[in-house]
């Protein structure tokens, strides 16, 4: 007898864990809160339906267009929306929204009926347009200058220095944050300057710079990422340097010729020396921030809406 209640007892709980095991049941459109301001009359009749993912998550904010009637309509928190007003027949929607392949489904209605099936459509994600955002951090460090190998009109050499850096997008963004941030140690106080543009970072292919105290942003949209290439065959760049700012006497002798190897232009008592900075990058893809968003006071990145 005692074997027998064991066995009972096994049975129980594997029951149980069974009932535990099973996947919760797919919301029915029914259970998608609906427009009950529209009515049907005895010439015309509505459109009822919910708009949901993979996941069954309302596709909040897509467009659903009524095809040949130039009419469209938007879908609400609660995943759904609907058309009155609509004659009698077959209609076809389109349903849209960026981040998502869009959808076509044809729908009977009759005259006269408030309450016609609810139509559910569901967006699967397109991976090509869906939005995202890529961060990037960098760690630099500026010193006093730049050196020059010894011929005349060469590039410069940094000496130690790592005031740029470059970060390699898939794509060109739709908006872009660079915020430098440092704490001040040297004696030329804590104003530096934080260029932002595209390979090669030469004067003509910066688009963006700032100038002052930490921490310093420099932000640019989807147009100005586009005119400079980001993303399409140059890398965006950030640079942090200390020429010709008042009060440094370090001046920006860039493309001049020098003939000497290793020569550093640091001048004046105000000749900023071993600074130490840190670059936060942000690029938002098929979306932008609010303009007002700043990682240095939410690191939390804003998601699309």
């Amino acid at each position: 007898m005692r074997w027998i209640s064991i066995l009972l007892a096994l049975a129980t709980v594997l029951t149980l864990l069974s009932g535990c095991a099973e996947p919760p049941a797919e919301p029915e459109p029914e259970d998608f809160t609906l427009n009950e301001e529209l009515e049907a009359t005895d010439s015309t009749g509505v459109i009822r339906g919910v708009v949901v993912d993979a996941s069954i998550v309302p596709v909040v904010g897509a467009t659903v267009t009524l095809e040949g009637a130039g009419r469209e309509t938007t879908v609400d928190e609660n995943g759904a929306f609907g058309f009155g007003d609509v004659a009698p027949g077959s209609h076809f929607l389109t349903v849209s929204k960026p981040g998502f392949h869009a959808q076509q489904a044809g729908v009977e209605v009759a005259a006269g009926v408030d309450a016609p099936p609810v139509l559910r459509i569901q967006l699967l994600r397109d991976a090509a347009t869906a939005p995202y955002h890529a961060a990037f951090q960098f760690t630099g460090f500026m010193k006093c200058g730049l050196s020059y190998i010894a011929l005349c009109g060469a590039a410069p050499e940094a000496t130690g220095d790592m005031f740029l850096a470059t970060f390699e997008l898939d794509s060109t963004p739709d908006w872009v944050n660079v915020e430098a941030v440092w704490e001040g140690t040297q004696p030329t106080g804590d104003q530096f300057n934080l260029n932002v543009g595209a390979t090669p970072a030469g004067p003509d292919t910066t688009f963006a710079t700032a100038q002052g105290p930490s921490p310093l942003l420099v932000q640019a949209n989807a147009t100005t990422l586009a005119e400079a290439q980001v993303g399409t065959g140059a890398d965006l760049v950030g640079r942090m340097f200390v020429w010709e700012m008042e009060g440094t006497g370090i001046d920006d002798h860039t493309g001049q010729c020098v003939p000497v190897v290793l020569t550093t232009y640091c001048q004046g008592p105000g000749a900023a020396v071993e600074q130490e900075f840190t670059l936060f990058v942000h690029a938002f893809h098929h979306y932008a921030p609010p303009e007002d968003w700043r990682f240095t006071d939410d690191p939390q990145a804003p998601q699309p809406a």
